[in-house]
């Protein structure tokens, strides 16, 4: 069989067409065809699902680049395959409901495996960012103990830096609700447009939005970019739960966005043919709302964490600018805890000791009680 070359093929490609290409296609080319659109993507996955992809595009599909992607398109596929074989059900297609429902079979087996490679890459990712802490030296516990001791003055200087770069909010803690948390964030910074069309997407009526989204649900053509951006993220989740809301109205039942589309609870075969046909298309649409609301969910739950190591790196910076100051103030305290912390090193690593940070409020209680007891100065 020849194999499908993306420079010169016309239109999308099948998962037919990807099954006979030679097991040995390099990676550059399957790239280059799961790149080319949103369906060309989904004719691998089908592939790979039975088997019958490149080995390169099997190693794809499981990289970090493309993982995420695999799985979302693998739940959009697993959604519409499953429709697919109650139409042909209630049609009298026998042989086309067999291959359906084959066909959904093969993609549900590899939704456990694209589940399992997504969660243990963000395992890995956490993993990394969580490094054991560095040791500690005595100027930074030094720092630490200073900061300690006039803690309601660090409070108040950070406020005061980051109020004077117009930065006040970001000196609270983070709001717990999502709604408070992605607006704080995109006010101050925390998350920033990666498209050009996203500050103005924020002014769209909400109703033009809903519709937007409900465009970008439809689409066999890619994906509308700017819905995905940093600072709208939020407000598609909201528009997709509004259209989930509106269309499990109109089919009847009751489901979260991120449950199974239930076609069995309709009982399709018990309806006339228009009506079911009706149904099926709306649950088709359901199950594509379903895709997007996991794909939207799981880029949230990114964003929502970079933000918050984003607003943690601010706080960190304006506290030791505000230590800065303490040290300046209170010279002479900074000078003799430097000197209570030199006494507590280990002398075999030049640290404090691998307990310092279990301890810390025990030795900090007993250096203000010495602090008192020997009188010392806050500063010359």
């Amino acid at each position: 069989m020849t194999a499908v070359d993306p420079a010169t093929a016309a239109g999308h490609v099948t998962a037919k067409d990807i099954a006979a290409m030679p097991a040995d296609t390099p990676a550059e080319r399957m790239v280059e065809i799961m790149n080319a659109s949103q369906p060309n993507l989904a004719a691998v996955v089908l592939a790979d699902a039975a088997g019958k992809a490149p080995t390169s595009a099997s190693k794809l599909l499981r990289s970090a680049d493309w993982a995420d992607d695999w799985l979302h398109t693998l739940i959009a596929l697993e959604g519409m395959l499953r429709v697919a074989t109650a139409r042909a059900e209630i049609r009298g297609h026998r042989s086309k409901a067999r291959a359906a429902w084959q066909r959904a079979r093969q993609v549900s087996n590899r939704l456990i495996v694209a589940r399992a490679v997504t969660d243990s890459e963000r395992r890995a990712a956490r993993q990394a960012e969580n490094q054991p802490p560095a040791p500690i030296t005595v100027t930074r516990a030094a720092r630490w103990a200073l900061a300690g001791l006039h803690g309601k003055e660090v409070t108040d200087i950070r406020r005061q830096l980051l109020a004077d770069e117009g930065r006040a909010e970001l000196a609270d803690r983070t709001p717990t609700g999502d709604d408070a948390f992605f607006a704080m964030a995109t006010r101050r910074g925390l998350l920033t447009p990666t498209y050009d069309d996203a500050a103005r997407t924020l002014d769209v009526e909400w109703e033009d939005f809903v519709d937007r989204v409900g465009v970008d649900v439809r689409s066999n053509d890619g994906i509308d970019g700017t819905l995905r951006d940093p600072i709208i993220v939020y407000l598609w989740g909201q528009a997709l739960a509004q259209i989930h809301r509106e269309t499990c109205a109109m089919l009847g039942i009751d489901v979260d966005p991120g449950d199974e589309v239930p076609i069995l609870s309709l009982n399709l075969a018990a309806l006339d043919l228009e009506t079911a046909e009706r149904k099926l298309r709306q649950l088709r649409y359901l199950a594509s709302v379903r895709a997007r609301w996991i794909e939207q969910q799981h880029l949230q739950r990114d964003l929502k964490h970079l933000a918050a190591q984003r607003h943690h790196t601010v706080l960190a910076d304006a506290t030791n600018r505000a230590i800065d100051e303490l040290t300046e103030d209170y010279r002479c305290e900074y000078a003799w805890l430097v000197d209570r912390m030199t006494e507590l090193v280990d002398p075999d690593t030049g640290f404090m000791p691998a307990d310092w940070r279990s301890q810390r409020k025990q030795v900090l209680a007993t250096l203000t009680e010495r602090l008192q007891r020997e009188s010392v100065p806050a500063a010359s």
